[in-house]
């Protein structure tokens, strides 16, 4: 099994840390003793002890100076404001600077080293590819230069012949556990806004819906994912409990005709007390119900919509 994130009081080793962020063991220790960037713990015999909000922040620092700032200028800063920093160098319009190539090949040589370790079902190798980027990536990043690209690429060489189906179902597993784990490591923003994510009763494919997580903290909203298939007064009672100010659902699968109306009724009761917007398939039958409910075909789509929310 590929190896799992670090748990909130999980200690790492320097190694373990170079490992997670790519930095090297020099940069690190540079970044901390020169700068303040990160203060590890030390046990009894010095040895240094990283949390995982420390891999966070140094994948954070990373990104930026690969981006072009200076290690002493952002060094001191706090997350939320070096994520605003990459969110608004996401944004920069104009022509392809180095930094921007730089960037892009980083990430295509991510996915391809993903994608050859899947190919000789090499677990662990994969499975470290992807840690690596949930460690140095923003979240938007994470879900439209990695996730997706990855997910089309696989589709792709299966429907050529060159991946089977054991490759396709390794890589949905490990994309899966990618975003899950990534959605459990959303710092807690008091005040923010809090959207509630699920898939409705009977509806067990959530891989959209936890990307559309990501991509609302990405955006500085807090999520809260409930996970799929849950019973509507459930998800009632959590929008009330958490004052949501939205609600993303995600439906995929072809619906009979009871079934159909059934969630278009729940769509409709939901809307008389929240916004609802919901994923769903270009052709799917939802669009064509009267729910007041907003449906998305893409999640760039989605992420457009949050933009103009935010």
């Amino acid at each position: 099994m590929a190896e799992s994130m670090p748990s909130g009081t999980e200690q790492l080793s320097i190694g373990a840390v170079v490992r997670l962020t790519g930095l090297t063991a020099h940069t690190i220790r540079k970044w901390e003793q020169r700068y303040t960037a990160v203060e590890p713990r030390r046990t009894s015999s010095n040895r240094r002890k990283f949390s995982r909000a420390d891999v966070i922040r140094l994948g954070l620092l990373r990104e930026l100076t690969e981006k072009g700032h200076l290690i002493g200028d952002v060094a001191r800063l706090p997350d939320p404001q070096l994520r605003d920093m990459l969110a608004a160098s996401g944004d920069d319009a104009g022509a392809e600077t180095a930094p921007d190539r730089d960037a892009e090949w980083r990430f295509e040589h991510l996915r391809r080293t993903f994608l050859e370790a899947v190919a000789r079902f090499d677990v662990r190798s994969s499975g470290d590819a992807l840690i690596r980027a949930a460690a140095q990536v923003a979240f938007d990043d994470l879900v439209f230069r990695v996730v997706l690209p990855i997910l089309r690429e696989v589709g792709e060489r299966w429907e050529a012949g060159e991946f089977t189906v054991a490759q396709e179902h390794l890589v949905s597993n490990q994309m899966q556990g990618l975003l899950s784990g990534r959605l459990q490591w959303v710092p807690p923003r008091p005040g923010a806004p809090r959207v509630i994510l699920a898939t409705p009763e009977g509806q067990l494919h959530e891989f959209g819906v936890l990307a559309a997580a990501l991509l609302c903290a990405g955006k500085g909203l807090q999520p809260v994912y409930l996970g799929p298939s849950l019973p509507e007064a459930d998800l009632q009672d959590a929008v009330r409990a958490n004052r949501a100010v939205l609600v993303v659902l995600s439906v995929l699968r072809d619906l009979e005709p009871a079934e159909l109306g059934r969630i278009t009724d729940l769509l409709s009761r939901l809307t008389a007390e929240v916004p609802i917007w919901v994923g769903v398939p270009e052709d799917h039958a939802l669009h064509e119900q009267n729910s007041g409910a907003r449906y998305f075909a893409s999640l760039d789509e989605f992420d457009r919509a949050l933009d103009r929310l935010r």
